[in-house]
């Protein structure tokens, strides 16, 4: 979806689950900057600017498998 690496869907499916960043990088095991860089980077290609819209575009796509 969009290109993103399956760590990156992680994230995103943490934050749609309502994690807080740090939650969500003890669950994926790396450090909390190292998911901010995720989220960081996921808002650049999908060009979105706050979390509820990444997860609206990631939601307005559909599954990502048939």
């Amino acid at each position: 979806v969009y290109g993103l690496s399956p760590k990156q869907l992680r994230v995103a499916e943490a934050i749609a689950r309502g994690m807080s960043l740090s939650s969500a990088a003890e669950m994926l095991g790396v450090r909390p900057n190292t998911v901010r860089t995720h989220v960081r980077r996921m808002f650049e290609r999908l060009n979105v600017t706050s979390q509820p819209a990444l997860i609206r575009a990631l939601l307005s796509t559909g599954p990502p498998y048939p």
